[in-house]
């Protein structure tokens, strides 16, 4: 007699989208997996395989230090090859850090060398970004009205411009007035006369011989750049004044974009600075010609 075969009994049946669900779950856990992974990896092995790739094809080699982009560029120096060259960007903020470095050396040197003239109120002293300010108030600069340098004026000029040493990049000579119209006399308005002051003072810093023609640049702003409100006798005299801007980096104060003779015929343009380019000043007697020149001609012929 023959066994029947033992009967199993009967479970519950699996739905068949459990095994697709089971699937997802198991890739998910793999990804999940290979993200942390790849979230924990070693920084300073990719670093390395960065800069051999880089090395490789022949491209600029990752910079992870400021000490790295020194060592970089000294190197690159004295091999010749550039094969350690240091990127723009670096370059640029080492020269930033240089011309730092150089407007605060000028700045100590010119409030050393001129303490009694700022401890008189002769002369203000500011560091501005990448420039040095050195501002002339109108009372020992120029009479009421006037682009005649008063007496004493000159000396203090020269005296300011011998400790400038040449290695700024650009010097500015600012004149500056208050809101207060003109009437009368030579010169037509505030930014006429602020032009020929500013070049009254620009002849005396050539003469010094310290700052070169091509680093020079005149401009005549009128009543556009007020350091305080004209809103009392004081504030309106704090605000006519001449300044000379020493600037270690190009782009720190805007290029000339005229000559003396179109800047005196060229009407002011609301807050927009008038730049004229200095005239040429070898000796004392220098051909002048211009209608600038002419008022300031007329000017002295009169006094």
């Amino acid at each position: 007699m023959f066994d029947r075969p033992k009967q199993h009994k009967k479970g519950a049946d699996v739905p068949l989208w459990m095994a697709t669900f089971a699937d997802m779950m198991s890739l998910m856990m793999c990804f999940f997996v290979l993200l942390f992974a790849q979230a924990k990896m070693d920084v300073a092995k990719f670093e390395s395989v960065v800069g051999s790739l880089r090395d490789a094809f022949g491209g600029v080699q990752y910079i992870s230090k400021r000490e790295d982009a020194q060592q970089g560029l000294e190197a690159g120096i004295i091999s010749g090859t550039g094969h350690n060259s240091v990127p723009t960007q670096q370059v640029r903020t080492v020269e930033k850090v240089v011309s730092t470095t150089a407007g605060d050396a000028l700045y100590k040197k010119l409030k050393e060398g001129l303490r009694e003239d700022i401890a008189a109120g002769r002369v203000m002293l500011e560091r501005n970004r990448d420039q040095v300010v050195v501002r002339f108030p109108e009372h020992v600069s120029f009479p009421s009205g006037s682009a005649r340098l008063v007496s004493g004026a000159t000396e203090l000029i020269h005296r300011v411009v011998s400790l400038i040493d040449g290695e700024s990049q650009q010097v500015t000579v600012a004149g500056h007035t208050d809101n207060v119209p003109l009437r009368g006399g030579i010169f037509s308005s505030n930014w006429d006369l602020s032009a020929a002051r500013a070049v009254s003072v620009a002849e005396q810093v050539l003469q010094v011989g310290s700052v070169a023609e091509s680093q020079l640049v005149v401009s005549g702003y009128g009543a556009s750049r007020p350091l305080v409100t004209n809103d009392s006798v004081e504030h309106r005299a704090r605000n006519r004044r001449v300044e000379i801007l020493v600037a270690y980096r190009q782009d720190a104060e805007p290029t000339a974009g005229a000559s003396t003779d179109d800047a005196a015929r060229a009407p002011p343009t609301g807050a927009s600075p008038e730049s004229v380019e200095a005239p040429a000043v070898e000796h004392p007697q220098v051909p002048r010609s211009g209608t600038l020149w002419d008022k300031l001609a007329r000017e002295e012929a009169a006094s």
